[in-house]
């Protein structure tokens, strides 16, 4: 097939007419067992990246507007499948690089080298739930009609069938990578959103390559998942919100831009990214950072300033900032001394991190990176690095800005925040769903007299349920998971964070607070300035975040010294 600049872009014209129009399937997919924003933010993206091929005006060969495209697209979804998305268009550009005609072993090895790239970034190996189980079946088939010298058309079809049959293998499988991972058996029955995006891709390229309809006549997919048909065919024009908002498209600018007219007297909108900046930078300390989603406000755009944050690279609602606004917000923060930079621990967080950092480094930044996590019911106490980042970050945001303050090195920043996040353990539970301001459906489903115990920061779904039950035994349980897995002692001063989830109300925390206080004191343990209020939400979820770290002297200096970041208790 004769690849010429023109049918490349009419390509990618079909990829993004295909994911705006699959946006609500494959959110519906995502919303059993992930997040489901999905489907709403690989079309978002791919809306980025056909934008920057219609725009662009210089002459650029067919490889080149498939990079663009793939560029683009990573930049503006960010999140885990940005990057692993990307990688999908930038191969398939470089396999037809120099080429003239697009073959059944170029179309293999560029498919080949995609699929390498995003199982090392993203770690993740067939029969993990991915989107790897979709690619490895669509290699192999290509790789066979190669060796049997078919045709391109026929090379494709087979793929594709091949790729249908990775997607439903999914169904039945224990994820192991991402946020569904915590959902564990909860997970089986539910094809993964990643491996059935991947699929479209694949159809694409058949129907582009084969000049025949995007979906043939049996839709293997489809027919085992019929539940999903009618959200399938959803139109966007009969979507409307209640949140108080302009559009969906715009939420995070409009956030943003009200955020940094109230607080202009100590913050700052970096002006070729979205990097949120103190305007009174200390020359020669190390910067502090976090990249992370929006969608959780306060944080961690309130997080930023004296004697906390130095900057916050902020990504689409519940999706992580890229790498090149990662790179953005080291730039910005490096005044000499180096950054360490601070990952809530999330798939996307963590792969956008990883290659930002790259970033920096190649233009000569020293970086270091810390992963945080604190949310004990998302994986054993044995394997504490598998555990999510949640609420407890918070002490982390404060005490490591602090501590970079004081003037310590690179190394000893990135030390404390390895220190504070070793002694800090985080539990949440909730009682109402919040909404998805993009999709306007709920995050999670949950009965009238449940709690549920173990909540992701995203809505995730979690595998513990209780009974409603009063303030006082509700604290006295979660209290218990906190001091058994954190080996807090009678004797001990722990520091408290009861942090409402963005529709518990302020009588709500504080009754739940003096519960807590009263439970650790029957156990003869003590408490230190704590911080009661709404610092890290879901939307409007019901629920409460109950964090504990221990109060050593140092800590305690560090906690209350002056700030002036806007989502900071001030103690002074």
């Amino acid at each position: 097939m004769t690849i010429t600049n023109e049918n490349a872009k009419s390509f990618l014209e079909l990829i993004n007419a295909t994911y705006n129009e699959r946006k609500f399937e494959l959110s519906g997919y995502d919303a059993v067992i992930g997040d489901g924003d999905h489907g709403f933010s690989l079309a978002r993206g791919c809306r980025g990246g056909i934008k920057a091929v219609r725009e662009y005006n210089g002459q650029i060969s067919a490889n080149a507007v498939f990079s663009l495209f793939g560029r683009e697209l990573t930049k503006t979804i960010g999140g885990a499948i940005g990057p692993l998305f990307g990688i999908l268009f930038t191969q398939l550009g470089t396999a037809m690089k120099d080429c003239d005609k697009l073959t059944v072993k170029e179309l293999a090895e560029g498919i080949s080298e995609a699929g390498r790239m995003i199982t090392e970034l993203g770690g993740a190996h067939v029969g993990d739930k991915t989107m790897v189980d979709a690619i490895a079946p669509t290699v192999e088939s290509l790789k066979i009609s190669a060796a049997e010298n078919k045709d391109i058309e026929q090379a494709i079809t087979d793929a594709a069938y091949a790729c249908e049959e990775g997607v439903l293998s999914t169904i039945p499988l224990v994820a192991k990578r991402g946020r569904s991972k915590y959902l564990q058996e909860k997970a089986i029955g539910h094809q993964d959103a990643g491996a059935s995006s991947f699929m479209y891709y694949i159809k694409c390229l058949r129907s582009f390559i084969c000049e025949k309809p995007l979906i043939w006549d049996t839709d293997r997919v489809k027919d085992n998942n019929p539940q999903l048909k009618e959200s399938s065919e959803k139109s966007n024009a009969s979507f409307r919100s209640k949140k108080f908002y302009n559009s969906t498209e715009t939420i995070v600018e409009d956030t943003v831009n009200g955020f940094v007219s109230v607080y202009s007297d100590r913050v700052r909108k970096s002006e070729n990214d979205n990097v949120i900046v103190r305007k009174n930078l200390n020359k020669g300390k190390v910067g502090v950072i976090i990249g992370n989603g929006s969608g959780h406000e306060p944080a961690c755009i309130g997080f930023v300033g004296k004697n906390a944050l130095t900057a916050n690279a902020y990504g689409n609602i519940f999706a992580a900032a890229g790498p090149g606004t990662i790179l953005s917000a080291i730039k910005e923060a490096d005044t000499g001394a180096g950054v360490v930079l601070l990952i809530s621990n999330h798939a996307g967080d963590i792969l956008n991190a990883k290659v930002g950092q790259s970033w920096a480094v190649e233009d000569g930044h020293k970086v270091i990176s810390v992963p945080l996590y604190d949310d004990v019911l998302s994986a054993p106490k044995e394997t504490p690095a598998e555990r999510r980042g949640t609420a407890g970050t918070f002490f982390s945001y404060r005490m490591v800005g602090a501590y970079a303050e004081q003037g310590h090195s690179l190394e000893e920043v990135a030390a404390k925040a390895a220190e504070i996040r070793d002694n800090t353990r985080t539990v949440t539970v909730a009682s109402t769903p919040g909404t998805s301001p993009i999709s306007g459906e709920p995050t999670f489903e949950i009965a009238d007299d449940q709690y549920d115990l173990g909540i992701g920061v995203h809505g995730e779904a979690s595998v513990t349920g209780m009974k409603v039950c009063p303030a006082r035994e509700l604290a006295a349980r979660m209290c218990d998971i906190l001091l058994e897995d954190g080996e807090y002692k009678a004797g001990e001063e722990l520091i408290v964070l009861v942090n409402g989830c963005g529709a518990t109300t302020y009588s709500e925390l504080m009754i739940f607070y003096g519960e807590v206080e009263k439970y650790l004191k029957s156990r003869g343990i003590s408490t230190f300035k704590p911080a009661v209020g709404t610092y890290i939400t879901t939307q409007e979820m019901g629920g409460i975040s109950l964090a504990f770290t221990r109060a050593t002297e140092e800590q305690k200096i560090l906690w209350t010294s002056q700030t002036d970041a806007p989502a900071f208790p001030n103690w002074v």
